[in-house]
């Protein structure tokens, strides 16, 4: 009996190592093409037993008061099967209650920005591939427009190197098409990865930071569930 007692808990053991070494991994792909934009992200963790699937397939500029009009779909597996389709604005409102949100979470939680901090230093970016192409009618115009995208694109790559850990040199393009109509089309894949052991441990960690604050655990809650 002892030794099948042993065997059980060395199994344990073993499948809680796994779990602690195991990568959560989450992918990006943006695709954009005239009217046509798509966002997709998709998480998974513990070898696969943990899968997320979060979709934006219909992205479009309303007006200045209703803002953007975008279409979601959610798919996951944990327990049970998920699958939920939406379609809601994003206004004024709807970014005035972000930033509302997370001014109550720096509020409700003791150094929250140095946690996010040390959070995004343990994600490891494995691979990072941006392309985009553009013209106008002017060349001139093209050739400047070209240039200045290539600079927002290194200016987004030096924060990102400064949050996150960068494993593989990114993959930056701009590509210029000369004699034709407006154009832009961009494509954008990005690959990162996290273990699982510290994605728990920042989650205890978080919580203590929450508890030291007086109501903080209150007030996550009405930010979680109340808005």
């Amino acid at each position: 009996m002892w030794i099948w007692l042993g065997g059980l808990l060395l199994l344990l053991l073993i499948l809680i190592f796994a779990a602690l070494i195991s990568r959560i991994k989450l992918t990006l792909n943006v695709n954009k093409l005239g009217k046509d934009d798509t966002i997709l992200i998709e998480v998974s963790a513990l070898f696969g037993l943990f899968r997320y699937h979060y979709e934006i397939p219909m992205l479009k500029f309303k007006d200045f008061k209703q803002g953007l009009q975008v279409k979601e779909k959610k798919e996951g597996h944990v327990m049970k099967d998920l699958h939920q389709e939406q379609q809601t604005n994003i206004d004024k409102d709807k970014v005035d209650s972000w930033v509302d949100n997370w001014k109550r979470m720096l509020d409700a939680t003791h150094d929250l920005k140095l946690w996010l901090s040390r959070t995004l230093r343990q994600v490891r970016v494995r691979h990072l591939d941006w392309t985009t192409e553009l013209g106008l009618r002017d060349a001139v115009h093209t050739a400047q427009l070209t240039g200045a995208l290539y600079g927002v694109k290194y200016s987004i790559l030096g924060w990102l190197s400064y949050q996150l850990k960068l494993m593989v040199p990114p993959q930056l393009f701009v590509i210029p098409i000369y004699g034709s109509q407006a154009h832009i089309s961009t494509k954008m894949t990005c690959i990162a990865e996290i273990r699982c052991g510290y994605a728990m441990y920042a989650g205890l960690v978080l919580m203590v930071r929450v508890l030291k604050v007086k109501g903080g655990a209150k007030k996550w809650q009405n930010i979680l569930f109340k808005g």
